[in-house]
């Protein structure tokens, strides 16, 4: 990016809050990825399939401080920083989990090779008893991120 912008041209980018340490431990789960809903809809797919549940890294890999090294040892002045919460509606939890955790996050990236109909099976059961245990509603679903604006020195 350096070599793109001209001097004093600005570099906006984000990362989202599943992998940054806002400094604030309630801010740090409330991430959807932290979610008990997304956490055992995804435990679910895994057991059903007969596989072990990967070990999530649960560490927060970005924190201002790096941010600001990292900018500053590349030739980038930073500005500023803006910490977003965004509160979604429950069912858009769901529809993570459908899309990125159900057939992106698990089949398509490990590979598992199943007709669409055990696939659609195995995600209606992993919803179906989640929501009867009463997990999607226990915690407010949100999703978390920060925005960051540096300068081209």
């Amino acid at each position: 990016m350096h070599g793109r912008l001209k001097q004093g041209g600005l570099f906006v980018f984000n990362t989202q809050g599943a992998d940054y340490d806002f400094g604030d431990e309630d801010i740090n789960t409330l991430h959807i990825f932290h979610h008990p809903f997304y956490k055992a809809f995804h435990e679910s797919i895994y057991k059903q399939l007969g596989h072990e549940v990967p070990k999530t890294n649960s560490v927060k890999a970005y924190h201002e401080e790096r941010v600001r090294q990292v900018l500053s040892e590349n030739g980038f002045k930073f500005l500023r920083l803006k910490n977003t919460i965004i509160e979604r509606p429950y069912n858009s939890l769901i529809e993570t989990c459908l899309v990125c955790t159900g057939n992106m996050g698990i089949f398509q990236s490990e590979g598992i090779e199943i007709s669409n109909e055990e696939r659609a099976k195995i995600i209606e059961r992993a919803v179906e008893e989640n929501l009867e245990k009463g997990l999607l509603e226990s915690k407010p679903v949100a999703e978390v991120g920060v925005h960051f604006v540096a300068q081209k020195l």
